[in-house]
């Protein structure tokens, strides 16, 4: 995650972990490292606020397991500092985005219980995620669920007039197909995405990233246990591309178009040149090079 204003990263710890790392983005060096707090581990995700100066953090309750903290570090003098604490108003908190528009956080609670130091799933059969939005002082401004209690959500995007999409991940076993992609429009509920029942399927019941991109009016999603990469426009939601990609995973909007990463040590970039006869979208498309290694489905560009 990159500082809005000034050259450095913080490294997030996967899930479950207890350490984020700062380094200078131009050097890469290692700046400090920022260890979680007694009884609370990390759960993979952070945002800064508009101005750089609080960091939100989404954490563990190793008391309470799966009850989400977001955790708040102030950043002063090159150093972040814990500040506060509140509630994320649900269970295993993942991704959070900040909503410039009101000075807000979105939260995706992932509803599942887990333990410090494992990923194992407790309790499954009370599975309970859901979307919030917060105030930056905590308060609970709206929490949105899913008709399908098993579909977890798990990242989220933003768009630049405030809609508000989520991906998920269904876990059950069941051949039936699930819909993995949700969106939530200003002063609307949380609502299935419109996703055709074929792809539904394709995706295998795992999306892993989603990317808006405002200036296009575009959306990219995921699916690498299936290998799909999709891309919807916003506002027609209709589909225009459905595209074989081993093992696609992180995304990020482009100034053309969209990056995505591959665990098969690729990340291949992708420049929208607009709709073809047909409706479907005309893209270019190059493989970067890139330093070998596997990507894996977070992804931001620096």
């Amino acid at each position: 995650m990159l500082h809005p204003n000034q050259q450095y990263v913080l490294f997030m710890a996967r899930r479950p972990g207890t350490k984020c790392y700062w380094l200078d983005a131009h050097t890469g060096d290692l700046v400090a490292i920022l260890e979680a707090r007694p009884k609370r581990h990390f759960y993979g995700h952070g945002v800064f606020d508009s101005a750089g100066e609080y960091l939100y953090l989404t954490e563990n309750d190793i008391d309470n397991p799966g009850d989400g903290i977001i955790g708040v570090y102030r950043f002063q003098k090159n150093k972040l500092t814990f500040d506060r604490e509140f509630s994320s108003y649900g269970i295993e908190p993942h991704e959070l985005v900040w909503l410039a528009q009101d000075e807000s956080l979105a939260i995706a609670n992932g509803g599942l219980r887990t333990v410090a130091g494992s990923r194992v799933k407790l309790d499954l059969e009370h599975m309970q995620s859901s979307l919030v939005v917060v105030s930056v002082a905590g308060d609970l401004l709206s929490k949105d669920t899913l008709a399908e209690q098993y579909n977890s959500i798990r990242h989220l995007d933003c768009s630049d007039n405030g809609s508000l999409v989520c991906v998920h991940q269904f876990k059950r076993d069941e051949m039936e197909s699930q819909s993995l992609v949700s969106i939530k429009r200003v002063d609307q509920p949380l609502v299935e995405f419109r996703v055709d029942q074929i792809q539904q399927l394709n995706m295998n019941h795992y999306s892993a990233s989603v990317a808006i991109h405002s200036g296009l009016n575009l959306m990219a999603v995921t699916a690498p246990r299936g290998n799909r990469l999709l891309i919807w426009d916003l506002v027609s939601e209709r589909n225009i591309l459905d595209q074989y990609l081993p093992d696609c995973a992180g995304l990020a909007a482009t100034l053309d178009g969209f990056l995505v990463s591959s665990g098969q040590a690729a990340c291949t970039q992708l420049d929208y040149l607009g709709l073809d006869e047909l409706g479907q979208g005309r893209f270019t498309q190059r493989t970067l090079d890139m330093p070998k290694g596997g990507w894996d489905n977070h992804l931001i560009l620096v």
